[in-house]
């Protein structure tokens, strides 16, 4: 039988007006593959270009389950545990030895799996455990990772540790391509495609750009930006905020068709065509 998510995709829906954006079929379809590989799998990818919804997509799942946490017993909390694995050095993801001391340091990976092990076996917290890898893949570091997302379940550490993972535990990766992962990474894991032209698309960007919301807010960001975080301003800045607070509002509120030479215009000045 085919599975019923009308609880979880009203949930979605609502996190979605929340957070300001538009729940399109697409995007909603997306969200509920997340949930059947992240069940299927414990280790799975998205995969696309900025601005595909990679993370709205993961952020509007998990704000859902854990609002239906206690409601429906199939949805659970989830907690994250991201990290960028192509800033730092491979020592420092997985741990080396110290070369003077020959003393083990344990990596940035390590530290978050420990983490993540222990809330289920100190705490006992049954709660959904996502290791969040938010970087490029590449052959040098994702190799390592074989022993973890294969049937094996356990993370191989070059000081002849093993750790294995907890039932609750899960390895997501947001990537944009998979250019250069080895066949032996891409067959251990699900993988969801996010396109932004089909996922996302242009007519609800256009949306969102165009509530009275979205204005505020990148008003705000602006004068955060220009002023920081200053309590008392000059009458001029207050001058500029309602100037450009007025001039987004004219850009974003006035809601002209996309393809209409003056949205163009409008568009393309943004800020700099408030009147003097």
């Amino acid at each position: 039988p085919e599975p019923d998510y009308t609880d979880l995709l009203a949930a979605i829906r609502e996190e979605c007006a929340a957070a300001n954006l538009v729940p399109t079929e697409p995007f909603l379809f997306k969200c509920i593959q997340i949930y059947e590989v992240s069940v299927l799998r414990h280790g799975f990818m998205t995969v696309g270009p900025s601005g595909g919804g990679k993370s709205s997509a993961k952020e509007m799942l998990l704000n859902a389950m854990a609002k239906l946490d206690g409601v429906n017993d199939k949805y659970s909390k989830t907690r994250q545990w991201i990290m960028n694995p192509k800033a730092i050095t491979m020592g420092q993801l997985y741990g080396e030895f110290d070369e003077n001391t020959h003393e083990w340091t344990d990596g940035i990976l390590c530290v978050l799996y420990r983490s993540a092990m222990n809330e289920f076996a100190q705490n006992e917290s049954t709660d959904r455990q996502w290791l969040l890898f938010d970087g490029p893949v590449d052959a040098l570091w994702i190799e390592s990772m074989n022993t973890v997302l294969d049937d094996n379940r356990k993370l191989c550490l070059v000081s002849g540790e093993i750790i294995s993972m907890t039932p609750y535990m899960s390895m997501m990766f947001e990537v944009e391509d998979l250019a250069v992962a080895s066949p032996a990474t891409v067959s251990r894991v699900g993988t969801i495609f996010m396109e932004p032209e089909k996922v996302v698309g242009v007519a609800a960007q256009v949306c969102r750009a165009t509530t009275r919301d979205y204005v505020h807010a990148r008003t705000h960001a602006l004068m955060h930006a220009l002023f920081g975080a200053r309590r008392c301003i000059s009458s001029s800045h207050c001058l500029l905020a309602l100037r450009a607070e007025h001039c987004l509002s004219e850009v974003y509120l006035a809601r002209p068709t996309p393809n209409s030479p003056p949205f163009a215009r409008r568009w393309s000045l943004g800020c700099w065509g408030c009147p003097p």
